[in-house]
């Protein structure tokens, strides 16, 4: 569970009001505040609501409508080690890319009532690593949008020389990880494929990219 921390955003372009205030839970609020988005959450996860129109994750329990929770990091399956993610990942040859990636900046972005729900959305830029998550090759940038039972994210992952690969589609579940690999440019100009999502320990994701050409 991430520390407990207040955020004061200021106005910009995103239209954010001056002052508006949030709470962070890290990454592992993004069930919690995903369960609260889609109503039917049940569909979404495999836990219980603790209580009418609330959603228990873990110790967490976050009401219907709440605005305490700012969301970090890609939606993806839990795993307790990459060695772990990578075996449910499957089979890998030269055209997969095994990426680790953390957080750097994150925001949400709170449409219509307060409190999120279906169209708001949050978007986060991340440091990529090498599969080993020891040394720097790139970035990315992601948003991600509630629907009313589904979870929809976009993103554009920069490796450093090789070039950039597009990525987007529907989440459908909780354990639905995959999305489409849509295009890129240099190394990956009109590359298909899929991407498969995990969530690591200490707050990382780790993506395994498996390219077709």
């Amino acid at each position: 569970m991430g520390v407990l921390t207040r955020v004061i955003t200021a106005e910009d372009s995103s239209g954010v009001p001056a002052g508006k205030e949030t709470f962070v839970r890290g990454r592992q609020a993004i069930g919690a505040g995903l369960a609260v988005a889609l109503a039917a959450g049940a569909a979404w996860f495999a836990v219980g609501a603790a209580t009418a129109g609330s959603e228990q994750v873990g110790s967490q329990q976050v009401a219907a409508g709440s605005d305490r929770v700012e969301f970090r990091g890609w939606p993806g399956r839990p795993v307790d080690s990459m060695a772990k993610a990578q075996r449910l990942a499957g089979g890998r040859d030269n055209n997969t890319l095994t990426l680790v990636t953390e957080v750097k900046r994150s925001r949400e972005v709170d449409l219509g009532r307060k409190g999120f729900s279906t169209g708001d959305f949050f978007v986060f830029e991340e440091t990529v690593y090498n599969g080993r998550g020891g040394t720097v090759i790139g970035e990315d940038t992601v948003r991600c949008e509630a629907g009313i039972r589904t979870f929809s994210c976009e993103a554009t992952i920069k490796l450093d020389g090789r070039g950039k690969i597009r990525v987007a589609g529907a989440f459908f579940s909780r354990r639905d990880i995959v999305l489409p690999v849509t295009g890129g440019t240099k190394n990956f100009s009109e590359a298909g494929g899929q991407l498969k999502v995990f969530e690591l320990r200490g707050g990382r994701s780790l993506l395994v990219i498996e390219l077709e050409r």
